[in-house]
C-alpha cells in the first residue's frame, strides 16, 4: 500500500502532465486558428476580387446589349425600308 504522501505526489505527477499536455494542444490551437484567420482573410480578398470582376462582367455585357439592341435596330430599319421600296410603297 502506500501512503497518502506518495499518493499525493503521484496525483502532482499527473496533474502536471495533463497541464503539460494541455498547454501543448492549447498551442497547436493558437497555431490552427492562426492558419485559418490567414486563409479566411485570403478567401475574403478572392471573394471581393470575384465580385469585382462580375460586376465589371454585367456592366460590359450590359453595354453589348444596348449595342446590339442599336445594331439590330439599325438593321430592322434598312430591312424596312428597302422592303417597301421595292414592294413600290
Amino acid at each position: 500500500m502506500s501512503t497518502p504522501e506518495a499518493e499525493s505526489r503521484e496525483r502532482i505527477r499527473l496533474l502536471e502532465r495533463e497541464v503539460t499536455g494541455l498547454r501543448e494542444a492549447n498551442a497547436v490551437l493558437a497555431t490552427n486558428i492562426e492558419h485559418l484567420t490567414k486563409a479566411v482573410e485570403a478567401l475574403a480578398v478572392t471573394v471581393q476580387s470575384l465580385r469585382d470582376t462580375v460586376n465589371r462582367g454585367q456592366g460590359a455585357v450590359s453595354g453589348m446589349r444596348w449595342l446590339w439592341m442599336t445594331i439590330t435596330g439599325a438593321i430592322g430599319a434598312v430591312l424596312g425600308v428597302l422592303g417597301s421600296r421595292l414592294l413600290g410603297s
